[in-house]
């Protein structure tokens, strides 16, 4: 049988074939139950891509059969399987063995022998109603509403199989692939099928060892799956925020709590790696950063050395714009320094626009954090930010992972930066997004004005120019020695 094709077959990896080989097992035991499929894989495990051809694989081999993947949402059924041409043009059938057709408004597959794969959304789950499916796909099922399946999709598969078809071991079922998004019906419905209350376990990289009956239940985590390389792993342990790390790549059921880019455990670990280290730096970045609060509590100015916070002030009136520009100034001269970072949301772009207009000649940034994020990396792979101020926080996070600020001693930094820094991941791009200001102002009892301030200057230094050319230690103690200078007489 030429379906999947040579090129699925020739790169199918482990897990993917145990998914097809199990699949083949019912139905040479001639099962008649409908069956039920979940995988519960890392990212980049090619979940979709077994799927699809197991789907296609189906279609060409029961005459006049029909099924079906759902992504979240039409869009997302669209850019992932119908457009990409790595994906549904790559495994249908050579034309030479079985005629194709494809609709493109409907996405439909006609096969020459009657059978028909569809694809579509979950954001239009009526339109999925009485749709006589052999077999049905939920593509992405943590990110769907548990109705789609227990109201519209269970009692058709639930339902007993056409006459002409009946006797072509064949059987109806439903599909569930995934990667965990915290505790929901999806891990709830793994776990059921893993008999975790009857002496089941949770398996880490392959098919669980007791199984609810009619059911296949297979779980691969990335750090044993062996489609990351070590040093792949490694580039996105570092790379990546720690809960979405365990989230994606090793299928761990992460909590809304845990998902914070800056915990405490963080900060204390930066705290204490400063009071047991001597640093020295050849250079030294300084930076104001100004946080005018529109739509905050209190206006934030951080005078930052090496991404420490030395001198700050605080303005209650954030609306005196003229004012807010003045103490920035006066912090800037206490530390020695030309730069500054200032949010240009409402108040800030005047603020911004005073320090730029000044005689001094300051070199002034401009953060809006509802910007497109700057980065570079733009792949499938990479970790991608819905805008600026996510960017920010991601960096920021990095840098204190990798021990690259200095400490954070203020009390209060410390008790905003893990409320202030939690994210989630959006269902229809995939992008990190900072949970919204007005959550994070109900959690903390107050605005994260401290926060935003301090990851502003973390983000805004790494664009200045080192302003000492010598050797600098963190904590104010210098000693700069000209290039020029010559040893001896």
């Amino acid at each position: 049988m030429p379906c999947p094709n040579k090129e699925f077959a020739d790169g199918a990896h482990y897990h993917q074939r145990a998914l097809f080989y199990s699949y083949d097992m019912m139905r040479k035991a001639e099962v008649i139950a409908p069956q039920t499929f979940l995988c519960e894989w890392h990212r980049r495990c090619r979940k979709t891509t077994a799927a699809l051809n197991l789907n296609i694989r189906e279609a060409y081999r029961v005459p006049k059969s029909k099924y079906g993947m759902i992504a979240p949402t039409q869009v997302m059924a669209r850019n992932i399987i119908w457009d990409d041409p790595r994906m549904l043009r790559s495994y249908l059938p050579d034309k030479r063995e079985m005629d194709w057709k494809m609709n493109e408004q409907k996405m439909l597959v006609t096969f020459a022998n009657g059978s028909l794969l569809k694809f579509g959304g979950a954001d239009e789950p009526d339109s999925w109603r009485g749709t006589d499916f052999v077999g049905v796909t939920c593509d992405e099922w943590a990110l769907m509403k548990e109705n789609l399946w227990t109201e519209i999709l269970r009692p058709v598969i639930g339902g007993p199989l056409p006459d002409d078809i009946r006797q072509k071991q064949l059987f109806r079922w439903g599909m569930f692939l995934y990667t965990p998004k915290g505790m929901n019906h999806a891990s709830r419905m793994f776990d059921a099928a893993c008999c975790l209350n009857d002496g089941g376990t949770l398996p880490d990289c392959g098919i669980a060892r007791k199984l609810k009956p009619n059911t296949f239940a297979s779980r691969v985590i990335g750090e044993k799956s062996g489609i990351f390389s070590n040093e792949e792993l490694a580039r996105m342990k570092e790379e990546m925020p720690k809960a979405l790390y365990d989230q994606e790549i090793n299928c761990s059921r992460v909590t809304s709590e845990e998902m914070t880019l800056i915990t405490s455990d963080m900060i204390h670990a930066l705290n204490n790696h400063h009071a047991k280290t001597t640093e020295s730096y050849r250079e030294v970045r300084k930076i104001v950063s100004i946080d005018p609060a529109f739509g905050g509590d209190v206006c934030r100015i951080m005078g930052m050395v090496n991404c420490e916070s030395k001198v700050d002030d605080r303005i209650r009136d954030r609306h005196l714009t003229s004012e807010i520009v003045m103490a920035a100034k006066v912090v800037a001269d206490s530390i020695g320094t030309k730069n500054f970072i200032c949010d240009t949301i409402g108040v800030g772009l005047g603020v911004a626009d005073g320090l730029t207009a000044d005689a001094a000649g300051y070199n002034v940034q401009r953060f809006n954090s509802s910007h497109k994020a700057k980065e570079s990396k733009d792949t499938l792979d990479a970790l991608q930010c819905a805008n600026l101020r996510a960017e920010a926080y991601l960096y920021a996070s990095q840098q204190v992972a990798k021990f690259n600020t200095g400490p954070i001693k203020d009390v209060e930094l410390q008790r905003q930066l893990p409320l202030a820094s939690r994210y989630k991941v959006q269902s229809s791009s995939g992008r990190l997004l900072i949970m919204p200001k007005d959550k994070i102002k109900e959690d903390l009892g107050c605005s994260p004005d401290d926060a935003d301030c301090w990851i502003m200057g973390v983000w805004g230094s790494k664009n200045v120019e080192p302003e000492v050319d010598g050797v600098v230690s963190l904590y104010g103690a210098m000693s700069c020695v000209p290039n020029s200078y010559q040893l001896g007489i």
